[in-house]
């Protein structure tokens, strides 16, 4: 049977962060695992005989499905989920509204669920749902998270393999750890050398916070295809270069889902960035093209960030 570990902040009975833990595992975590046959696992609700830390760990390394309660920034919770990113195996973020998120997690997709609202907790189950069943389908998931994303921008490679001595998964943990931490520095530097303002190309294959895109550009026009979470090419895109944004449509090639999205070259500090926006939401190219003809765009107009990091 499928294993899907929660770390979250717990509390004590009573709490902020207990009464939101509980809603969360109850009303939407059970409810979805048991549709799809999956276990779900809290920490307090491990009942072996073992060490609790071990248990925690264990779940950690072997889940088939992390998912992570981010909010409240609290310290257990952000270890925890770095190792689960050093293992490279499917985990889901989640935050209660209006968590302000730390750099380097900023970029990736999260749930962001408010659980004293009925209707938010509906919409985050349908987010989750759609989650889960993608992480389910390991063996079509591009598993993409800070650490994946440093090490193949930086050629890195990594076999993290779980071997039986816990000293030698700890020092394997640790290494992981040095290098990536090494690799971040140099994220700005492969911005820059790989997209030069002056004379900007999308020509190529870049890594992104959704996966690989893979561009042909012709003058101030280009198209192209790109992943979404996914290990194959899912959708196509199309668009031209306005004043140093990158404007386009795009569209699910197997999906009845399609939109427009940009990215914004005028600031590379943090990488190339841009957000997508579904048609049915009411954003058109034409629109979009007008705000930033008028010298009135705003980053951040949207919620869905499409971030490059730099080419591969």
């Amino acid at each position: 049977m499928r294993t899907c570990f929660f770390i979250t902040p717990i509390g004590d009975k009573g709490s902020f962060d207990r009464k939101r833990s509980d809603t969360i595992f109850s009303f939407l975590l059970e409810n979805i695992c048991k549709k799809y046959q999956i276990k779900a696992i809290r920490a307090d609700k491990i009942n072996e005989a073992t060490s609790l830390i071990n248990s925690i760990f264990k779940n950690i390394f072997f889940a088939d499905i992390v998912i992570t309660d981010l909010s409240n920034n609290n310290p257990n919770v952000f270890y925890e989920t770095a190792v689960r990113h050093c293992i490279g195996k499917p985990i889901i973020h989640m935050a209660q509204i209006g968590q302000s998120l730390p750099f380097d997690i900023k970029d990736f997709n999260t749930i962001f669920v408010d659980h004293t609202d009925g209707n938010n907790l509906k919409d985050a189950e349908k987010k989750l749902e759609e989650m889960i069943k993608i992480s389910i389908n390991t063996n079509e998931v591009e598993i993409l998270n800070p650490v994946t994303i440093s090490t193949k921008l930086n050629n890195i490679n990594i076999n993290f393999s779980l071997m039986q001595s816990k000293d030698e998964l700890l020092n394997e943990v640790k290494d992981i750890l040095f290098k990536v931490t090494d690799a971040l520095q140099d994220i700005k530097p492969l911005i820059e050398d790989s997209f030069n303002k002056n004379n900007s190309t999308l020509t190529g294959k870049w890594i992104a916070n959704t996966g690989i895109i893979d561009i042909v550009q012709n003058g101030n026009s280009f198209s192209g295809k790109y992943q979404y979470y996914s290990k194959d090419y899912i959708g196509l895109l199309e668009g031209n270069i306005i004043d140093g944004f990158f404007v386009f449509k795009w569209k699910w090639v197997d999906r009845i889902l399609d939109g427009i999205g940009y990215w914004n070259i005028n600031d590379i500090n943090e990488g190339i960035k841009g957000e997508w926006f579904y048609n049915y939401e009411g954003y058109t190219c034409e629109g979009l093209i007008e705000i930033i003809k008028e010298g009135n765009f705003i980053n951040n107009i949207g919620k869905n960030e499409w971030v490059i990091y730099g080419k591969i």
